[in-house]
């Protein structure tokens, strides 16, 4: 099927060809959800994707209806409202499939073998901020972090926008019997938690799916004062870092930002205090040596010479990850 949909409106120049195999790759769409989620999207949530990447099979004709959709609201007059956020849908849909097949979640491993020491580094900070303290999960998934905290914790919730990972991570907890966990779904971006609730709020790789202004926000709110986050973080300047993202786009959703500069200039406004610490950079060089014999050796390598590489100011911004230490 061929067509062309042009100009709808002066504020629209959207030239999209309807085709199966979609033979032109760079276009402007809106953000599309998949059937089920009825989304009226406003004109400034327009953006430029590959169409490959967003939609894939039938799920383009859907990509399209809604955009035919949003463009003849907006013709009507006036911008048509927010029914649902396409984003967090996205977001959802796509973390709902991960978790409903481990199959696909086992192979996280083959990313983090590179990434021990960051690992360390955090669950050292976070289990000697939780001791004995009221702590915070953001984007909990299954839960296991915070079942792992749950005897050293006073109280821990775990949020998340997964409905089959808080579900999965509820299981586990009455599995368990813990007392002191609770799981729900929740929007980071605006919790339903009470302000002033926790003394920690820690998360791994959450930030770079949220819009940062929002989110640090919502976790100032519901901190204490002088209550402590605990972020590992995946950082986006390093350019063979990127050119694998790209090429890998299966692996992640549209909407990931790994962290930039000028993210974490948005981090340290809103915190009194902001440690950074940078891992990951020739460490990389084992990831193809997973599994082998040769691969712990390679990384334990990496391991030192990263720790004298990421202490110069200009190649620390080249790490895969940043572990973040804030106080509010």
């Amino acid at each position: 099927m061929g067509g062309i949909v042009d100009s709808w409106s002066r504020e629209f120049e959207l030239r999209l060809v309807l085709t199966g195999g979609c033979d032109r790759k760079d276009v402007l769409i809106a953000q599309a959800s998949r059937p089920g989620n009825r989304t009226i999207v406003p004109p400034a949530n327009l953006q430029k994707y590959r169409l490959d990447r967003l939609m894939a099979g039938s799920r383009q004709k859907y990509a399209i209806l809604e955009i035919l959709y949003t463009l003849r609201s907006t013709r009507r007059g006036g911008e048509p409202p927010m029914v649902y956020d396409t984003r967090l849908a996205r977001e959802r849909d796509f973390h709902n499939e991960r978790f409903g097949a481990p199959e696909e979640r086992k192979q996280d491993a083959f990313y983090y073998f590179a990434a021990r020491t960051a690992i360390h580094d955090y669950w050292r900070r976070v289990e000697a901020a939780a001791d004995g303290k009221e702590a915070l999960e953001y984007g909990c998934a299954d839960g296991r972090s915070s079942i792992r905290l749950a005897g050293s914790v006073k109280r821990i919730t775990g949020i998340d926008l997964s409905d089959v990972a808080i579900r999965q991570a509820n299981e586990e907890a009455s599995r368990r019997a813990l007392h002191n966990v609770t799981f729900q779904v929740d929007n980071a971006e605006d919790m339903s938690l009470p302000d002033a609730s926790f003394d920690l709020v820690f998360g791994s790789g959450i930030l770079h799916h949220l819009v940062l202004e929002k989110a640090l926000s919502e976790i100032c709110r519901v901190l204490r004062p002088g209550g402590k986050a605990i972020f590992f973080e995946p950082l986006g300047h390093n350019p063979m870092i990127n050119l694998y993202r790209n090429r890998t786009p299966e692996a992640r959703t549209i909407d990931e930002h790994p962290l930039l500069k000028s993210d974490l200039d948005i981090v340290r406004r809103h915190f009194s205090k902001c440690e950074l610490e940078f891992f990951s950079l020739t460490t990389l060089a084992a990831i193809p040596f997973f599994g082998s014999r040769f691969g712990s050796a390679i990384r334990t390598a990496g391991e030192q010479v990263d720790k004298l590489l990421l202490k110069l100011p200009g190649l620390r911004w080249q790490a895969w990850i940043t572990v973040m230490d804030l106080e509010k």
